[in-house]
């Protein structure tokens, strides 16, 4: 019987530490995403502003003007080196590339993001932007 309600209150310590952990994780990551996007929000009209071919700090600059909504959270990047076939194939080249997902997540957990290649806006994605 001992064992039985030992066993019982061992889970309930370690269901209230996971949850606390979940809700401790959610808490850091709305602060760091408000420290990173600014107290202000990235809005839909925005968004439609940013056109593929534009730079990073093109984007930055519709987001941020007039205030600080950050630089966005760079989510991944990559890196291919080029390959040169030319010595088999003449004239065949392969440039190499660096791709980069930069994130703006507002406090309501809307967001923006783009993919840059070679620095260049290459796609772009919203979800729940008003």
């Amino acid at each position: 019987m001992k064992k039985g309600l030992l066993v019982l209150v061992l889970l309930a310590v370690i269901v209230f530490g996971v949850m606390s952990n979940r809700e401790m994780r959610t808490q850091i990551r709305s602060e760091y995403y408000r420290i990173v996007v600014g107290d202000q929000q990235v809005t839909l009209a925005e968004c439609n502003q940013v056109m593929v071919g534009m730079d990073r700090d093109q984007v930055v600059g519709i987001l941020n003007e007039g205030r600080l909504a950050g630089k966005g959270v760079e989510i991944s990047s990559s890196t291919t080196q080029g390959l040169d076939l030319s010595s088999i194939l003449p004239g065949m080249q392969f440039p190499g590339f660096e791709m980069t997902s930069v994130k703006w997540v507002n406090d309501d957990g809307s967001y923006f993001g783009v993919v840059l290649t070679n620095g260049v806006v290459t796609g772009k994605t919203q979800g729940g932007l008003k």
